[in-house]
């Protein structure tokens, strides 16, 4: 079975390599939410929403 990637995982890794700051930004429904959508977007996993 392959794993699909997780936007959690993809966080904690900004965050341990010094990158958390490009999660810094406004948005009207919140920079966690706009960025898993991003990332979602990105894999074509916009099927989960």
């Amino acid at each position: 079975m392959r794993e699909h990637p997780s936007f959690y995982a993809f966080k904690t890794w900004l965050s341990q390599n010094h990158y958390s700051h490009y999660l810094n930004f406004r948005s009207p429904m919140g920079a966690d939410y706009g960025a898993e959508m991003w990332f979602d977007d990105e894999l074509g996993r916009n099927w989960r929403r």
